[in-house]
């Protein structure tokens, strides 16, 4: 029929490379179903006494064929999702290495950084590397969630390709139960990957707020040794004044009259000389 017909020409399609998918795998299935029906049917007449020899014949022909692409169509999914499965994991694996070799550069001009005790590129230097590492472990989730993505149609493929007899027996199920313990495993390293990523994040925040506290203290410290000099060298300017005043009363004798007679003398003599200015 041309149903029959349409349904070989999407089976030679998928065959050549194309890749398969859900709704050219019901109609496969459909088309197997109805070619198993039509033969029973012409069965059922036969045996009610039709001469249906050619046409019963022919219809265990169709049926045949339409079971073998389902099943074919079912064997190559399972194929085409362990390749989805593993083209996941090789595209993390991939993305990750690259990653890998940026961070060990960039660790690289970080000691580098540190031997030349240039403290501002070393602190640079490491933020990038924290970025990197951060970007690492996002591809890991990213490339797992695909992966979960892909395994989940692979488990999808294969309880189609047993359930395609009608029944699944304990070996089918103990098998696919064994899949979605797998499946679980995924989920779990995905969940894993997640917390690692947030508890690095947290650590880097750490990291970043006491460096700044640590520029702070150091800038106060900076600023106190500043002020302790400072008032250093005004007790050494006011020792200074104290030692020449001593001095003065040594010369004088400590004497209050002495004293107030130099002064009036220093303030004569200024006097005088002012005087001779009058008059120009």
């Amino acid at each position: 029929t041309a149903e029959i017909a349409r349904v070989r020409e999407a089976g030679d399609r998928w065959r050549s490379g194309l890749e398969l998918n859900v709704v050219t795998l019901n109609s496969l299935r459909d088309t197997a179903e109805l070619t198993h029906a039509k033969l029973a049917e012409l069965e059922q007449r036969q045996r009610n006494g039709e001469n249906l020899d050619k046409e019963v014949a022919a219809a265990k022909q169709a049926a045949i064929e339409a079971q073998s692409r389902y099943n074919q169509a079912l064997d190559e999914n399972i194929k085409q999702q362990e390749r989805a499965v593993a083209a996941a994991q090789r595209a993390t694996t991939l993305a990750q290495g690259e990653t890998d070799l940026k961070l060990q550069q960039v660790k690289a001009e970080i000691e580098l950084a540190e031997a030349k005790g240039d403290t501002e590129k070393a602190t640079q230097k490491q933020n990038e590397a924290t970025a990197l590492e951060l970007e690492k472990i996002q591809q890991g989730i990213n490339g797992k969630q695909q992966e979960i993505a892909a395994y989940q149609e692979l488990i999808a493929a294969t309880q189609r390709k047993l359930a395609a007899d009608g029944e699944l027996d304990a070996s089918d199920k103990n098998q696919l139960a064994t899949m979605q313990d797998t499946l679980t495993g995924l989920q779990q390293e995905q969940r894993g990957l997640e917390q690692t990523k947030a508890a690095t994040e947290q650590l880097a925040a750490a990291k970043k707020e006491k460096a700044q506290a640590d520029q702070e203290a150091a800038e106060a410290a900076k600023n106190a040794k500043e002020a302790e000099e400072s008032r250093t060298s005004a007790g050494k300017a006011a020792s200074k004044v104290m030692s020449d005043s001593l001095g003065i009363l040594k010369e004088t004798g400590g004497e209050m009259d002495k004293l107030t007679k130099r002064f009036y003398e220093q303030q004569g003599a200024i006097t005088q000389h002012a005087k001779g200015w009058d008059g120009w």
